[in-house]
C-alpha cells in the first residue's frame, strides 16, 4: 500500500503522525485526500507540497502495530484475520509486508525521493500545534487523549516482539534501519521546523 495524507494542499502526513489532530483542524471526518506516491513521483501532484509531518520511523512503527493490535474488527476486515489466527503476528506481518497504510516500511525513502524534486520541510509531529499555529497561520485545535489511540505502551510492544517473535523482529530491524537511514537524511538535508531554534 503506501498512501499519503495531502492536507491544505501542501502538507503531505501518514496515518498514526498527527492523522486525528490534522484530521479536526482541517475539518475532515475520516476522508482527508489521499495519494500514492507514484502520484507524487510521476504523476506531478507534488507543485504544492511544502511541509512533512514525520515521525520518528521505530516510534512510528510501535504506535501502528499498537493501534491494530487493538483493533480485531479493521484486522478481520480490511486484512481477512480470523479469532483463530495470532493477531500479534498478523499485525507485524501486515506491516512487514508493506499492507497497511498505518505504517510503511518505504515512507521516508519516498520522501526523501521527492524532496530531490521540491523543497520540502520538515515538521516533527511534537512541533504540529506551535507549526500550524506558526506557519499555517490558524488558530490550532487543543490537544486531547483523543487524538492518540495508543494503548499500550512502545517498550512493552518492543518485548513482546524480541520476547515471542525473534525472526519476525530482525526483519523489522532491518526495515527500521533503512528507514532511518532515509530519515536522518531529509533532517541533515532539508529544512526543519523548529519555532524554539536558536539561530
Amino acid at each position: 500500500m503506501g498512501t499519503y495524507l495531502v492536507y491544505n494542499e501542501n502538507i503531505i502526513s501518514h496515518r498514526k503522525c498527527g492523522f486525528r489532530y490534522l484530521n479536526e483542524q482541517f475539518n475532515y471526518d475520516s476522508n482527508p485526500p489521499e495519494y500514492q506516491m507514484t502520484d507524487f513521483l510521476e504523476n506531478g501532484k507534488y507543485e504544492k507540497i511544502k511541509w512533512v509531518i514525520i515521525r520518528e520511523p521505530f516510534d512510528h512503527f510501535l504506535s501502528a502495530v499498537d493501534t491494530l493490535f487493538n483493533d480485531f474488527e479493521y484486522m478481520n476486515k480490511i486484512h481477512d484475520v480470523k479469532s483463530k489466527d495470532d493477531l500479534f503476528y498478523e499485525v507485524l506481518k501486515t506491516f512487514v509486508m508493506g499492507n497497511d497504510d498505518h505504517w510503511s516500511p518505504n515512507f521516508f525513502k519516498h520522501v526523501y525521493i521527492l524532496s530531490k524534486k521540491v523543497n520540502l520541510t520538515m515538521v516533527h509531529l511534537n512541533d504540529l500545534t506551535n507549526f500550524i499555529q506558526s506557519e499555517i497561520k490558524l488558530l490550532p485545535v487543543l490537544k486531547t487523549n483523543k487524538h492518540t489511540s495508543r494503548k499500550n505502551e512502545g517498550e512493552e510492544i518492543k518485548l513482546k516482539i524480541d520476547s515471542y517473535y525473534p525472526k519476525m523482529g530482525n526483519i523489522i530491524r532491518n526495515l527500521i534501519h533503512d528507514e532511518m537511514y532515509f530519515y536522518n537524511k531529509l533532517i541533515e538535508e532539508n529544512n526543519v521546523f523548529n519555532p524554539n531554534k536558536i539561530f
